[in-house]
C-alpha cells in the first residue's frame, strides 16, 4: 500500500492484496462429491482523495474484492428447513464470487467526532451465489440449492451521519448519535431454465 500526494489538495492511496483460497469439504460417504475451491487472486485498490476544504473531502475509489462460499453452501449434503418447508442442498461445484467496486463519496467532518457523508456506489459481481431449484424439485416438494449465476449488478446511495450531543446539553459532550441509510437497486442475470422453473412452481 502507498499514500502519495499528487498536488497540494489531491492525494493517491493505493495498493494490492494477494489472497489464496483453499477450501475443501468432504463427506465420509464417498458417493458424495468433494466441495473444493483453490484460487489465487490479486486484489487491487485505487483511491483518490481531493480536499475541498480543511474539513471536507471528495473520494473516488475502485477496488477488487471477493466472496467465498461458506462451508454450508459448498458442502455435499442437504438438510430439511422445517420452518419454510423445503429441502436445502449444498453445492460442491460452487465458485467464489469476484466483485468490482466503484465509489464516489463526499464527506464533511463538521467537528471532531462528527461527520456528514453521501456516497454513490456501483458493484459488479461475477459468479454470485444464489438459491435456485435443484433437479427433481416440484411445487409440492421444494428442493433449493446454492448455485452460481453469471453476473449481478447493484448500485445505490448511502447517507451517513454522526453528531455529538453537546449541541443539546454540555453534559452530553461524551455522547453522540449516528445513523446510516442505504438505497440499493440490484439486478441478477438468471438463466431461462431457472425462470421457467420458478414460473412452473408459482414462484415467479
Amino acid at each position: 500500500m502507498i499514500e502519495l500526494p499528487i498536488f497540494r489538495d489531491l492525494k493517491f492511496i493505493g495498493g494490492a492484496r494477494y489472497e489464496i483460497s483453499d477450501i475443501s469439504v468432504t463427506s465420509e460417504d464417498t458417493t458424495y462429491s468433494t466441495g473444493k475451491i483453490k484460487e489465487f487472486d490479486l486484489l487491487p485498490s485505487i483511491n483518490f482523495v481531493y480536499e475541498l476544504a480543511a474539513d471536507m473531502n471528495i473520494r473516488i475509489s475502485g477496488t477488487q474484492t471477493l466472496a467465498r462460499p461458506t462451508f454450508r453452501e459448498i458442502s455435499p449434503f442437504s438438510a430439511k428447513d422445517f420452518v419454510n418447508d423445503f429441502e436445502l442442498q449444498g453445492n460442491p461445484k460452487l465458485k467464489r464470487t469476484l466483485i468490482e467496486n466503484y465509489d464516489l463519496r463526499w464527506e464533511w467532518f463538521v467537528r471532531p467526532g462528527e461527520i456528514l457523508a453521501v456516497s454513490g456506489f456501483y458493484k459488479k459481481l461475477k459468479n454470485p451465489i444464489e438459491l435456485g431449484f435443484a433437479q427433481g424439485a416440484t411445487a409440492q416438494n421444494l428442493i433449493l440449492q446454492y448455485t452460481n449465476v453469471d453476473e449481478a449488478r447493484l448500485y445505490g446511495l448511502e447517507f451517513e451521519m454522526r453528531l455529538r450531543l453537546d449541541h443539546l446539553l454540555d453534559e452530553l459532550a461524551d455522547f453522540s448519535v449516528g445513523g446510516n441509510l442505504s438505497i440499493v437497486n440490484s439486478k441478477i442475470d438468471m438463466s431461462p431454465v431457472e425462470i421457467e422453473n420458478r414460473r412452473g412452481k408459482g414462484l415467479e
